[in-house]
C-alpha cells in the first residue's frame, strides 16, 4: 500500500496492453481488486481516525482526575465521579475496538494486493497453464463423443447442436487464457525469472527442499525429481516443478572454490 493510494500490485494494466478478451477480463477483474483494496483501507483509515477521536477523549477525560484518586462513596459527588469514570472507560473500550477494526482492515487490504501479487508469480501461471491444458483437452474430449444414457446403456454420441455451440465458445475462452498466460510466463522469463524444468536437473544434483534442506536428487521425472534423505532412504516426489521456491541448484565445488 501507498500513501497516494496507488496500490501497484492491485493496477489495472494501462489500455495499451489489453489486446485480447482475456486481456480485457483480467484488466477488469484486477481493476475490481484494486477498488476493493483502495474501500478496505479507506474503512481501516476512517475506523483510526474514529479510534484516535475516542481514545483521545478519554484520555483527556481522566487527566483531570488525580492519580490514585479513589471514588469518595461518602461524599456528594459519588454518583456522578461513577458515572464520569465509566464514560471514560466506554470510550476507551470503544477506542480500543475500533484500532483492532482497523488493524483488521489494514491487513485485509494488504492482503489483497499481496494475493494479486503472488497470483501472477511464476509458479502460480504455471499451475494455471497446466490446469488450463487441462481444460483444453477435456473440451476437445467433449467435442469428439459425450456419454450418454438414453439408451439406458453407456454410449459415446456426438454432443447436440445447443451442447458443441457452448463447448466451442468454452473452447476458444480457453485458448484465449493460455494464450495471454504463456504471453505472460514469456515475460516473466525476460525479466529474469527462472522456469524449473527437467533439463535443469540431472541425477546426481543436489537441490534445496524447503522442508529437508539440501538432497541429492534420485531421479528426474516430467513434472517433479525422487529424492535421496540424509540416511540414505529414497523419498518420493519432492514437489512438482512449479512449486514455489523449492529448487535451486548448488553450484559445483569447482565454481564455489573459484569464487573464494
Amino acid at each position: 500500500m501507498s500513501t497516494d493510494g496507488e496500490l501497484s500490485p492491485c493496477a489495472a494494466p494501462a489500455a495499451s496492453e489489453v489486446t485480447s478478451a482475456a486481456a480485457e477480463r483480467e484488466a477488469a477483474r484486477r481493476a475490481r481488486r484494486r477498488a476493493k483494496a483502495v474501500r478496505v483501507e479507506g474503512w481501516a483509515e476512517s475506523r483510526q481516525r474514529q479510534a484516535d477521536a475516542q481514545l483521545g477523549r478519554a484520555k483527556e477525560m481522566r487527566s483531570v482526575i488525580p492519580l490514585g484518586q479513589p471514588i469518595l462513596n461518602d461524599h456528594y459527588s459519588a454518583g456522578r465521579d461513577t458515572r464520569y469514570r465509566g464514560r471514560a472507560r466506554s470510550l476507551e473500550g470503544k477506542g480500543y475496538e475500533a484500532q483492532q477494526m482497523a488493524t483488521r482492515h489494514a491487513a485485509r487490504a494488504e492482503g489483497i494486493c499481496r494475493w494479486e501479487e503472488e497470483r501472477l508469480t511464476a509458479p502460480v501461471t504455471i499451475r494455471r497453464i497446466a490446469r488450463l491444458e487441462a481444460d483444453q483437452r477435456s473440451i476437445s474430449r467433449d467435442l469428439a463423443a459425450t456419454p450418454s444414457w438414453d439408451t439406458g446403456e453407456l454410449t459415446m454420441e456426438k454432443p447436440s447442436p445447443e451442447w458443441e455451440a457452448k463447448l466451442t465458445a468454452r473452447a476458444a475462452e480457453v485458448a484465449d487464457e493460455l494464450s495471454y498466460w504463456r504471453d505472460h510466463l514469456q515475460e516473466l522469463e525476460h525479466t529474469g525469472v527462472k522456469v524449473w524444468g527437467p533439463a535443469d536437473l540431472k541425477k546426481g544434483d543436489v537441490v534445496l527442499l524447503e522442508t529437508w534442506g539440501w538432497v541429492k536428487v534420485a531421479r528426474v521425472n516430467a513434472k517433479s525429481v525422487s529424492v535421496t534423505g540424509r540416511r540414505g532412504w529414497r523419498a518420493g516426489s519432492g514437489g512438482g516443478w512449479s512449486s514455489r521456491g523449492w529448487w535451486r541448484r548448488r553450484k559445483p565445488a569447482w565454481r564455489q572454490a573459484s569464487l573464494q
